[in-house]
């Protein structure tokens, strides 16, 4: 309010206002998409270096929650990025999202051809909570889940986890 700057923002795609998401250039999420009522894809946030603290990415998600209600949002989905392409460190955050019941297979959400990869096969590893990426977290704690295999996104060297929290629950 000082700086009268806009010094955040975060891409949203609404249902009200297109069928096609940027999700769907990495997965196959038909099932999310025939859902009844209005989706909110939420994409990348952008944050001015000098702004980035916890209160402006709150302020953000503060009129994300304003907009859904408004819009009587059922649905809010995207893309969380892990920034790593290696295979094991996917596979191990995939299991400890199963081991919390936070990873489901519902909707038939998987990564486009293009975006799979061989993951590993590894165990639950409970002191790999602390090393969470801070957005999974954040979506964690507001409730959503993931979907699905994340896809690989060897462009940007990193895994998508496909996330989706559900309004009603």
């Amino acid at each position: 309010k000082r700086s009268h700057k806009v010094v955040g923002t975060y891409r949203v795609i609404s249902s009200t206002f297109s069928d096609r998401f940027y999700s769907e250039s990495e997965f196959a999420m038909e099932g999310v998409k025939s859902l009844p009522g209005h989706k909110l894809e939420l994409g990348r946030a952008c944050i001015h270096p000098d702004y980035r603290s916890g209160a402006i990415i709150n302020l953000l998600w503060k009129g994300i929650a304003e907009y859904m209600k408004k819009t009587h949002t059922k649905y809010l989905f995207g893309c969380a990025s892990v920034p790593t392409a290696e295979p094991k460190e996917a596979s191990r955050i995939l299991a400890f999202l199963r081991a919390k019941g936070l990873s489901t297979e519902e909707f038939g959400v998987e990564p486009l051809p293009k975006y799979s990869s061989d993951l590993a096969e590894v165990g639950f590893d409970p002191s790999l909570e602390k090393e969470i990426p801070a957005l999974i977290q954040s979506y964690i704690l507001a409730g959503a889940k993931f979907y699905g295999l994340p896809a690989l996104d060897r462009d940007f060297g990193c895994y998508d986890f496909f996330m989706m929290l559900k309004t009603d629950e």
